[in-house]
């Protein structure tokens, strides 16, 4: 029957998702009431893994069909290198966020409906360019681009995130953790969050200091990934201002020696 009514339509009506609902053919076994059910089909294209030789696919494989065709209708949604994450206080002269849209790996990006931020984009747009965004203290602008392909419709999100520095490093046993010694002995780095990862071959009877801003919150643990034991109790946490912002300070309270490597995740 599906044969039939696939012959029967147009090209131009066989877009992708559109369905069709018809009785299907006798089953002489069951009973006269029952010997004809309705059958509803969706067509997606020849090209579907899940279809038939003509492209249709019956409704009750619809669940599993949308996860398969998800994965095969993508988009790629990314902020110029190097300005996703910026220490603040600063200004960003331009900022372009770019994008892809792909169907099956092949680029249909000309041929989408797009929104940026629920504004239309030209068909051919491939990005777009933003002119002095200001990041003052910690802030997150979150982005959209909503794509329409063949009544497929998927969007996808990027951020931009303004953070203050975090300080992290080994340092000697007598350290102070004051903002001009952590400024001074740890390394400076750019997290969204107070997860980090810290490796090192050795302690030679040091400590370790993690600082970052309070915004972020309180540690819940400091895993030791070599044997699995938290470290949490063997830091001593300080509250001080860096730079004028509240900063929570992690110290090792007591120096120590390792002698065969050393590998901590923070968070």
């Amino acid at each position: 029957a599906i044969e039939v009514l696939d012959s029967e339509l147009l090209d131009e009506q066989k877009v992708l998702g559109v369905t069709i609902k018809f009785l299907g053919e006798k089953d002489t076994s069951k009973e006269e009431g029952e010997q004809r059910k309705w059958e509803i089909w969706k067509y997606y294209d020849v090209k579907y893994d899940f279809s038939d030789p003509l492209g249709w696919i019956r409704l009750e494989l619809d669940t599993l069909v949308e996860l398969e065709k998800d994965s095969y209708y993508r988009i790629a949604l990314s902020v110029e290198e190097g300005k996703s994450l910026v220490e603040v206080p600063t200004t960003l002269d331009t900022v372009e966020i770019s994008w892809s849209v792909y169907y099956r790996e092949e680029p249909v990006t000309d041929l989408c409906v797009k929104k940026f931020n629920n504004e239309e984009m030209e068909m051919s747009s491939r990005g777009i360019i933003l002119r002095n965004l200001s990041l003052r203290s910690h802030i997150e602008y979150e982005y959209s681009l909503e794509a329409v392909y063949h009544k497929m419709r998927k969007t996808a999100f990027t951020k931009i995130i303004g953070v203050h520095p975090s300080y992290i490093g080994v340092v000697e046993n007598s350290f102070n953790p004051t903002e001009i010694y952590i400024k001074a002995d740890c390394t400076k780095v750019l997290l969204d969050s107070n997860t980090y990862l810290l490796a090192g071959d050795s302690l030679d009877y040091q400590k370790i200091c993690f600082a970052y801003p309070t915004y972020f919150g309180e540690l819940s643990e400091i895993k030791d990934n070599k044997t699995c034991i938290d470290w949490l109790d063997s830091f001593t946490r300080k509250s001080i201002n860096i730079n004028s912002v509240p900063y929570y300070v992690y110290l090792l309270t007591s120096g120590v020696t390792i002698s065969k490597g050393f590998n901590l995740t923070f968070k």
